[in-house]
């Protein structure tokens, strides 16, 4: 099956694979069960012990999340918390350990932690905060969705953006939350519009916020109508990647780095 998404934990230790399959061959041969999710020993690639919880079937289909249970979802995203105690991961499954879109499982046991998200719409991005502490997704579904999750606090998150298109990735600097997906418009808190939304926020496919949600004027331009797949920044720079073929109307096919990211 697919791998869609690979995760190190804070130590370096173990690396968590995820994607849409339901079980790997080892190095052995031997052939282990593991719905959509892994974690294996970083130094010699030997499957760990680590089980997570059996999915109960279903998916959202596509980037707008139609329901579907005929057949099952997969991850997405996977993000270790900075203590070394949480797995985040997010994805297109509607019943992975009881949760849809988005399951917190438990470092040591692979099973589901005491606090979960309230979500209902497919998990494609999810990044830590710096502060060791948030952890931010996106999502698409019916428009899209920026949220900021602060775990044992509100299942909802703390604070969130709407858009009128789905959002694939997130990515926080010291002073930036930066937003990229397939979207046009930044939709305003309390509007129901959730597809070519005029009465948004223009931006194409790349959007920044401060670290409570509020919209930055950073706002260049990708010509396709898909942009932007994903994106990762250092210190200086803000990197991504996509089916664009321009920004701001600069000769970038595919790639494009932003300096001044901070």
């Amino acid at each position: 099956g697919v791998v869609r998404a690979l995760a190190l934990s804070p130590d370096g230790g173990v690396l968590y694979v995820g994607g849409d399959f339901s079980q790997l061959t080892t190095a052995d041969g031997s052939v282990e069960a593991r719905p959509h999710l892994a974690a294996l020993d970083a130094a010699t690639g030997s499957l760990l012990p680590w089980l997570p919880p059996e999915d109960a079937g279903g998916r959202y289909y596509g980037h707008t999340g139609t329901k579907d249970k005929t057949r099952p979802g997969g991850v997405h995203a996977i993000v270790p918390s900075a203590d070394g105690t949480t797995v985040h991961v997010g994805g297109s499954f509607l019943s992975f350990g009881g949760r849809s879109g988005l399951v917190s499982l438990d470092a040591r046991t692979g099973q589901p932690t005491p606090w979960q998200s309230k979500i209902d719409r497919p998990v494609f991005g999810l990044t830590p905060g710096r502060d060791g502490h948030y952890f931010y997704a996106a999502t698409g579904g019916t428009g899209g969705r920026l949220i900021a999750f602060r775990p044992h606090g509100p299942p909802e998150g703390t604070w969130e953006v709407k858009t009128d298109g789905d959002n694939l990735a997130v990515v926080e600097t010291a002073t930036t939350v930066y937003l990229i997906g397939h979207y046009d418009n930044i939709v305003q808190p309390d509007s129901d519009c959730y597809q070519y939304c005029p009465d948004g926020t223009a931006r194409a496919h790349l959007s920044a916020f401060d670290h409570n949600g509020k919209i930055q004027d950073w706002s260049p331009t990708a010509n396709t109508p898909t942009g932007p797949y994903n994106a990762t920044a250092d210190d200086d720079h803000l990197y991504v990647v996509g089916e664009f073929t321009k920004i701001n109307g600069v000769h970038r096919v595919g790639f494009a780095a932003f300096s001044g990211a901070s």
